[in-house]
Formats: C-alpha cells, structure tokens, sequence
C-alpha cells in the first residue's frame, strides 16, 4: 500500500487554495478563518449527522451562514450531504444531515470513518450515474431512530427504499436485501408494507 505521506504533503495545500481561492471567488466571502473552521470542523464530523446550529454557536455565526458555506461546498463538489430518510420531506429537511467528503482524504478519522466516506462516495456517485444515465428519481439518505440505531444508507428510487447498506470495515459493504424487515425491525415501523 503506497505511503500516506505523498497525499499529506499536497492535501493541505489543495484544501487551503479551495478554501482560500475557489470559494472566496464562488461566493465573495470575507470570512476565511471562520470557512476554514467550519472545514475542519466537518472534517471530524463525518459519518455523525451535523448540527449547524450547534457548530453556528461554536463558531459564533449564524446558522443561516453556515448553511450558505455548506451550500458552497456542496456546489464546488467538495462535500455532499446525505439526508434521513422520511416519508415528510419536511420533517426529513428538518433532521440533521450526514456530510461526506468527496476525497477521502481529507476526512480526519479512524480507518473505519475513511471507510465510510469511501462508501457514501460510491453510493452517492451510483445515484447520481442512475439519474443521469437512466433518469431514475434515485436518492442516498439513512435512517437513525430515536434510540440511536442506524443504517448507514438507503438508497432510493420515486422515494421507494430499494437498497439498504450496512459498511462496517470489519466486516466490509453488507446490502440488506429484506429492506422491509430491516427498516421494521430497525425502527419498528407500524405498517412496513406502506415504506
């Protein structure tokens, strides 16, 4: 496996000249140091949904701010977001994204968090190859109850779950076919057959 040490030498500048060049141009932010917080910050966060609001605090802006930087990040294809699934689109818009990182490495982390953002990479750019090349409606989301249990990713199409994806680097990429099952006996929905 080649040195990690290549990739730490150049990341560092790639991310600072994003951060200092694209961005400032994209958006005309003044705020450099406040952008490069709110980078790194997301940086160890992956894998965990994120709060604006508590990292708004933290950085002492505006959540609406922090919003607009995600924004631009997700536009310079530098982050994306993966939100929970949920039959209300509003209450699923309201819920805590997960934010993942298209390099991997930048993600600060363990191996295993890596992992997962290797994962969310490849099932995010599955989603957007089935919209593109096939015209699906396909979309990438998790679920996470109220106890804490989670699924990684959910892959969906015309907002039906049709995937479900456990990644765990112990044991590797697990699809879960029986989705119904899995979501009722993740989440104890009600009525399974309705998803």
């Amino acid at each position: 496996m080649p040195s990690a040490k290549p990739g730490s030498r150049w990341r560092p500048l790639y991310l600072d000249g994003l951060i200092r060049d694209d961005i400032l141009e994209f958006s005309r932010i003044s705020e450099v140091q406040a952008m490069r917080l709110f980078v790194q910050m997301l940086r160890e966060r992956v894998g965990s949904p994120v709060s604006l609001a508590s990292m708004a605090r933290d950085l002492q802006l505006s959540p609406t701010t922090l919003s607009r930087y995600l924004g631009i990040l997700e536009t310079l294809h530098i982050v994306f977001s993966v939100r929970p699934f949920h039959r209300n689109i509003a209450r699923a818009l309201l819920k805590e994204p997960k934010v993942y990182f298209y390099d991997t490495g930048l993600v600060k982390g363990d191996d295993g968090i890596r992992f997962e953002n290797a994962c969310a990479t490849m099932l995010q750019a599955e989603v957007q190859r089935r919209r593109d090349a096939e015209g699906q409606e396909a979309t990438l989301h998790y679920i996470r109850d109220k106890e804490g249990r989670e699924i990684d990713f959910v892959v969906c199409e015309a907002d039906q779950p049709t995937q479900l994806v456990e990644c765990d680097q112990a044991r590797g990429v697990q699809i879960l076919t029986d989705y119904r099952r899995a979501i009722a006996d993740m989440i104890r929905v009600a009525d399974p057959c309705h998803l």
